[in-house]
């Protein structure tokens, strides 16, 4: 089956982080591009770990809430991605913000930031996308 999807970005001190309404439910959270991330993370640890970190995520995420998508460039040329949803990125990312490391801890703060943008970008809300997992959410605001 083939669904045809925007690939929004935002960008974070130069890294690009590519995002698609996720293919679930409608009201889901952003499935973010996996190496995106990861390339973002290790970039900003100064290491090649970007592999690993991306692996990391795949296994911190089920089957069911990762998709691999095909992205075409502007020069016709079709590369494959894996996108996973935002419910399992976020507690790793946001967990960020408590590292001992300048660097990780400003990337988790803008992303916690730039969230509820990429969120009304897809039309998800965090009380719809734990939901429909049958996790149960209470707003805290």
């Amino acid at each position: 089956m083939t669904n045809e999807s925007t690939i929004f970005m935002a960008e974070y001190e130069g890294h690009p982080l590519r995002f698609i309404r996720g293919p679930r439910f409608n009201g889901d959270l952003p499935w973010w591009v996996v190496d995106d991330v990861a390339d973002c993370i290790a970039g900003l640890l100064g290491r090649d770990v970007s592999g690993l970190i991306g692996e990391r995520i795949l296994e911190a995420c089920p089957a069911e809430d990762q998709v691999i998508i095909a992205i075409v460039g502007p020069d016709a040329v079709e590369t494959t991605a894996t996108a996973a949803a935002e419910v399992h990125l976020a507690g790793m990312i946001f967990g960020l913000m408590e590292s001992d490391a300048p660097e990780l801890a400003a990337f988790g703060r803008w992303f916690r930031n730039a969230a509820p943008a990429a969120r009304e970008a897809v039309g998800g809300t965090v009380a719809n996308a734990l939901g429909a997992r049958g996790i149960s959410y209470e707003d805290e605001s």
